[in-house]
This record gives C-alpha cells, structure tokens and sequence, in this order.
C-alpha cells in the first residue's frame, strides 16, 4: 500500500480497522551497513475527532531517546471534517492546522505518517510513549519492544499487584512532569508546543531509570 494511500473504506469507527494494521519491518542496512532504525525513539501522537465518532492523529512528533533529537515534529491532516479539535488536550488549533496545510508543511493522512515514522523505527527499536497504545492505534501499528511511561509508573505505585492484575488508574503525563520533574505543560488554553510532550516523556523516563530511589519515594507518596 503506498503511503498516501486513503481510500475512505480503510477507517471505520473509533479506530483504524485491524485488518490494515502493519507490523514494524525487521532491520535494514544503509548502503554502508549501518542499521538504519534508531535505537530507541519517543513518540507522541494528538488525535483529534472527525466525522460518524472516529479519531484521527493530528500531529506526530518523534525525538531519538538516546541523543533528544527531534526527528518528527509535523502536523497530520485528517483525511476526514474534524469535528472537535480539543485544543486543550491536543495543543492543536483549526489556524495552526490550516496554517501548516496552506505552508506544505503537513503530514498527508495517518498512513504516510506511519511511513515518516518506519523511516527511523524497525522491529529492533525500543518504542517509547506516554499511553502509547493511543498512539500505536491512530498509526495501525503493531510492535512488540514498548516502554510506555504511564505503565512504567504505575508499576511502581500498584508494584504488589499479581503481573495478569489491572492497573487500578495511571496518571497523565502532565502531573507527572510537575511531580517528578517539576515542571508545568501543556498551560496554554490555545495549544502547547507540539514537541514538549515527546521530549517530557523522554525526560519521565530517564528519571525513573536514573533515581530508582526517588520514584520509590513518589511511589509510596501516591499511593
């Protein structure tokens, strides 16, 4: 299926139909045999609604783990009439959206954005988000090496729960950026910068891997 490709019968209801789910491609050399999916990447997506109920992304933004760059940082036009944009949760704006359409920089549809996205993740690449599998159904991805920072979190507060046990609630990215990094986002009633919620997951991870102790602290705090 070419990138660009939206025939109105791919979507359905709520999310993309299971049957044009795509597993992630195995590793692929470069011409001078250097694998060409980074090894880790942070991914945040912002879904907006459209018409009969369903979701669709509206903004993809990706930043490589390991070194924080950006390497996505583009709108997605819907291929279908938003219906409510929910600027205080996406950060997207009907004026931003048009603005990055009119300019040409804008992502065409939720299949080229998976393809954006496959141009620097493979099978082998660590897959990092906050509720990532919001993401992963707006993108119809399949992919197995995830760290989901809402999940990573929660574990450590709910830690005595059996591994087939729910999570009894995870918190939102935006109180645990003001608990663990002391940090405020996502403020602006108008939007919020596009690429702060990628690199403020990135920065909740890292601060979990590096102070063991401290999420402890916070965990036995919020529970």
């Amino acid at each position: 299926m070419s990138p660009t490709a939206t025939p109105e019968s791919e979507e359905c209801k709520g999310v993309i139909r299971r049957d044009l789910f795509r597993h992630t491609s195995p590793p692929i050399a470069d011409s001078s045999g250097y694998r060409k999916g980074r090894r880790a990447v942070v991914i945040d997506c912002k879904i907006v609604q459209v018409t009969r109920g369903r979701w669709e992304i509206a903004y993809l933004g990706a930043v490589d783990f390991l070194t924080g760059e950006v390497l996505i940082n583009q709108f997605v036009e819907p291929r279908s009439r938003v219906t409510s944009w929910d600027t205080k949760i996406s950060g997207i704006t009907p004026s931003a959206m048009a603005a990055a359409i009119e300019s040409g920089e804008v992502i065409r549809g939720w299949i080229r954005a998976r393809w954006e996205l496959w141009q620097y993740v493979d099978s082998d690449t660590v897959l990092i988000g906050h509720s990532l599998h919001n993401g992963l159904d707006t993108l119809g991805m399949i992919h197995s090496r995830v760290v989901d920072s809402s999940i990573l979190t929660a574990e450590a507060v709910f830690h005595t729960l059996g591994p087939t046990e729910p999570l009894p609630r995870v918190w939102l990215l935006k109180a645990l950026a003001g608990d663990l990094l002391a940090r405020k986002i996502q403020g602006g009633r108008k939007g919020h910068g596009m690429i702060e919620d990628a690199v403020t997951t990135r920065d909740v991870v890292i601060w979990c891997l590096k102070n063991p102790d401290l999420l402890r602290s916070w965990a036995d705090k919020t529970r």
